[in-house]
Order: C-alpha cells, then structure tokens, then sequence
C-alpha cells in the first residue's frame, strides 16, 4: 500500500514540475516570407522535454528540436509546438505566426515588409505607400504616395484571391470596404512597379 501512495506522489510530483516549465519557442514574433525560404524554428529549453512534435500549420508535420521548415503555398499559418514529459503532453500555439507570399515580386523580408499593427495604422514604407486599416467603419486604407500605377490584391488565410482592385497612379488615397469579407484574417498586397507591399488585416 505504500508503494501505491508513493507512486502516485512522484507521479503528480513529476506533473507539477514539468507545468512549471515555461514552453515557448522562437522566433518570437510574426513573420513574413516568401515560397519555398527556409523558417527556422528554436525549441527553448529542449532540455526539459522527452520529445518535441511540430506542427506548421500547412498539414506538415515533424518531430525535430530546431527544425526548419519551407511553405510551398501563399497563406498565413498557425504553427504549434507540441512537447512531452513523462505522462504530460503540452501544446503551444502562435496564430497567424507565418505569412507567406508569393515569390513573384522584389519583396525581402527585413527591408520593406511589416506586419499590420490591427489596432492602428501602421507604416509599411515611409518613402512609398502606406496600407492601413479603419476597424470602425470596416475599412482598409491604401496610400500611394508613389504615384504609380499597380493592383490591390487581398487574400484570405489559404493564399486564395477574395478581392483585386486597379489602383491609379491618380489616386493616392484609396479607400477598400471590408464589409463583404467574413470574419478572418487576410492579407493585403499593394503592387505597384517595383515593389510588392504586404500587410495583414483581421475581419472582426
């Protein structure tokens, strides 16, 4: 009987432990890229895990400590940090982590390309042309303070075309309604001659 009591104090012993192990991973915040780049993931404290599953968000799959990982299609991906120790299994989850684009256009990450704050307008290029959003009167806000001609294409979270729109160089304030779109996460590309902008935009 005490051999009983002994095993389960050690058992829920060992839980209390690895609950007090902080689970996260890198990197720490979202991202941008293009098709077929490599992302690499950083699992913290590896040490304290007996196995590491990762899922990405695109149905692909692997059991890897630091895995890297490529996206072959246009979307914005969940990716999920599944660990074990022991008897416990964890899972950590950082939505919309990954926003990948298509590869037909000068865009590099780290150099033009921001995420959209949704809770403000948020800058993209200083230099050539903004993409914020209105959330009170469901509105998407292009400025092209470029002055070129190019398309407003807006995609939903699995890379398909919901909206395109002609954008003149004429026009440098463009005002897109959102009301049409269902509640979800997009992306928004601003194309003009040379460049590709990209942010993402959430319908409450």
């Amino acid at each position: 009987m005490k051999n009983i009591f002994f095993t389960a104090a050690l058992f829920i012993s060992l839980l209390a432990n690895a609950s007090e192990i902080n689970h996260n991973f890198t990197p720490n915040k979202n991202i941008t890229t293009k098709i077929n780049v490599a992302v690499y993931f950083v699992t913290q404290n590896p040490e304290n895990y007996d196995w590491v599953k990762w899922d990405f968000g695109d149905g692909q799959m692997e059991y890897s400590i630091n895995p890297a990982h490529k996206y072959t299609k246009p979307g914005v991906y969940d990716v999920k940090m599944i660990v074990s120790k022991g008897a416990q299994v964890d899972t950590i989850c950082k939505k919309g982590m990954i926003t990948v684009i298509p590869n037909t256009n000068t865009l590099e990450q780290g150099d033009y390309a921001y995420d959209l704050d949704l809770s403000q307008e948020t800058l993209l290029n200083k230099q050539a042309a903004d993409i914020s959003n209105d959330l009170d009167n469901n509105i998407i806000r292009i400025a092209n303070k470029a002055n070129d001609n190019g398309i407003v294409e807006i995609r939903n979270a699995n890379g398909n075309l919901v909206y395109q729109t002609n954008i003149e160089s004429t026009e440098t304030i463009k005002n897109i309604e959102t009301n049409s779109l269902n509640s979800g996460i997009y992306v928004v590309y601003l194309i003009l001659k040379n460049k590709t902008y990209v942010a993402k935009y959430c319908q409450p």
